[in-house]
């Protein structure tokens, strides 16, 4: 190991010695790929608590999310982290679903893929056997993310599905609000427990005539994107690695 890296193992070494034990307890299990409510439960303590305790090591150690402490802490894994970090990144994933019957639970997880560490959301539910049902998540990016997507001329992923196809969605202003909700999206199609990737060209979105009137898709008036099972029973899909590409 050349002297370069050492002195970046003392130098992050020295950050970890202003954490409590606690925040340096929860440190490890977020490194092993613990997430916040699997924490809680293992130390039996309250969710809210780990969530404060997460917020305080974050300010220590200068990050703001999973994808950072990974990236940054990893360095004795012998993997190169350095493409996790042009991942986009998401500071939230809502779960979107009918209220006749259909549900949806989301896990984010950090996860070694392929030779990286990648912050992984698996959504797995049921799509309720009615019409007009639907089942899925709502990701809302950070601003960087957003300014990239608004500039994206295609965007890709990697998922591990089940067999059934997923619908990735994105909403514009005008979409939601003049569209009513008419939006752009394009169907992806997984295999079984087999990785897969994603890659949707923005003029291949084809409109979803649900209701409303149809307007012109603008890549600078996107808001967010949606991933919704295209299935008509129980459905799990695992997916990391968005990118966004101009060219």
């Amino acid at each position: 190991m050349g002297n370069n890296a050492k002195n970046s193992e003392t130098f992050l070494a020295e950050d970890l010695t202003a954490l409590t034990s606690r925040e340096h307890e929860i440190f490890n299990m977020l490194l092993g790929g613990s997430i916040p409510k699997e924490i809680a439960h293992l130390l039996n303590i309250s969710y809210n608590t780990v969530k404060t305790h997460i917020k305080k090591l974050y300010h220590k150690l200068g990050i703001h999310n999973f994808r950072d402490l990974v990236v940054k802490y990893s360095i004795d894994t012998g993997v190169d982290l350095t493409s996790a970090s042009k991942s986009a990144v998401f500071t939230r994933w809502i779960e979107n679903k009918d209220t006749l019957g259909s549900y949806v639970n989301i896990t984010e997880k950090i996860e070694h893929i392929e030779g990286q560490y990648f912050s992984t959301i698996t959504i797995a539910g049921k799509v309720a056997s009615l019409r007009n049902t639907y089942a899925g998540i709502v990701a809302i990016p950070d601003p960087p993310s957003l300014e990239a997507m608004k500039k994206m001329k295609r965007l890709t992923l990697k998922a591990v599905g089940d067999g059934n196809n997923y619908a990735v969605t994105i909403p514009t202003t005008d979409t939601r609000l003049k569209g009513n909700y008419n939006h752009y999206r394009k169907l992806i199609t997984t295999k079984n427990d087999e990785i897969t990737t994603a890659d949707i060209n923005i003029d291949e979105l084809a409109q979803v005539p649900y209701w409303g009137t149809p307007v012109p898709f603008v890549t600078a008036n996107i808001e967010f994107f949606q991933i919704h099972a295209y299935a008509s029973n129980e459905f799990k899909l695992k997916f990391w690695d968005i990118r966004f590409f101009s060219e």
